[in-house]
């Protein structure tokens, strides 16, 4: 965890809420190793934390059923940090959620999420899988 710095400090729940209005979040998830693994990702104020939707399969998932103890930070569109990153936790939600959350990320993203929901679909095909896998995350302050 060497590469990234932890803000153990407590964060007011308006600066944690601003989170849910930049373009892109850096979410860091822990292998078990203790090995930090960052994604940028889009995310939205959802219930009571940040919504983000991931693949089923993808490696977020698999650490996050590992340890529920996740790092997030304002970042660009390659990940990199715009702010200090701070201790969250994040949970994984029950598949109604899912078309929730992706209304109310096509309402901040626009074409951008259109053009992301196209492109799955169009993956989907190819791959010849009938079901989507997305997965709806909620990040909480700790």
């Amino acid at each position: 965890m060497s590469s990234v710095r932890l803000n153990c400090e407590n964060m007011s729940g308006n600066e944690f809420n601003r989170l849910a209005t930049v373009s892109y979040i850096s979410l860091t998830t822990f292998r078990r190793t203790g090995k930090p693994v960052s994604t940028p990702v889009w995310g939205v104020q959802f219930e009571d934390g940040i919504g983000v939707i991931t693949a089923g399969n993808s490696g977020k998932i698999k650490r996050l059923r590992h340890t529920s103890r996740v790092l997030i930070a304002e970042a660009d569109q390659s990940g990199g940090l715009l702010g200090e990153p701070v201790l969250a936790s994040a949970r994984i939600c029950v598949p109604e959620q899912v078309p929730l959350l992706r209304r109310e990320i096509a309402k901040k993203y626009g074409w951008q999420a259109r053009a992301l929901s196209i492109l799955q679909i169009c993956t989907r095909l190819i791959r010849r899988k009938v079901f989507d896998d997305s997965v709806a995350l909620i990040i909480t302050q700790e």
